[in-house]
């Protein structure tokens, strides 16, 4: 429950809430399809906009289709369920860090990962980015440069050393000492790095 402007109160459902009214058979397709983008705003692992592209294109229009919108929140549940699964061994794993006096995590937090299909996953938003906008900044050619590449399937070494010397740089950009523009835009580069990784994993 929140407050929302003017004092009124606002529900905010869970996405449990939002997959079962997205299969109520007895809403209108319309509603439920609404309630699967409401899904997809509480977990969208390669993005919002790239996520429900994603299930469009493996699960088919699910805006005018039930049984397609079934197939999508079936993928989508899939996915989060395993992330969840990840979530909870590494709360496992801090709570027995700390009893043991470590305050500081060995390793980073799981993020929100497409578990259906991962490769899959990646290479659709990296296309999609290509044709999409891109935010202003010191790093973008070279980042757009190396997307273009995983996408073309040429990812060289040379477009894999600007990669990390992209990703090395941009990581330095910490909201608020580089404003909040520069940090959104860094965050976004720095996701498409990421994606890079889950469809061409640097070679040992």
């Amino acid at each position: 429950m929140e407050t929302g402007a003017g004092g009124r109160i606002r529900i905010s459902m869970s996405f449990g809430n939002w997959a079962r009214r997205a299969r109520d058979e007895t809403l209108p397709l319309s509603h439920r399809a609404s309630a699967l983008r409401s899904c997809v705003n509480l977990y969208a692992p390669i993005g919002f906009r790239e996520t429900l592209s994603l299930l469009r294109a493996r699960a088919g229009l699910f805006e005018h289709d039930g049984t397609a919108l079934l197939r999508a929140l079936d993928e989508l549940e899939t996915s989060r369920n395993a992330w969840l699964v990840e979530l909870d061994a590494y709360a496992d794993r801090r709570r027995a860090e700390k009893r043991r006096g470590k305050r500081v995590p060995s390793d980073g937090r799981p993020r929100a990962r497409w578990h259906v299909a991962r490769r899959e996953a990646a290479l659709h938003a990296l296309r999609l980015a290509v044709a999409g906008r891109w935010p202003d900044g010191p790093e973008t050619d070279h980042v757009r440069r190396c997307v273009e590449a995983c996408v073309e399937g040429r990812l060289e070494a040379e477009e894999r050393r600007l990669l990390e010397d992209s990703a090395a740089r941009l990581k330095e950009c910490r909201y608020p000492r580089v404003g909040l523009t520069a940090w959104e835009a860094a965050a976004r580069l720095l996701f498409l790095v990421d994606m890079i990784g889950e469809v061409d994993p640097p070679r040992e």
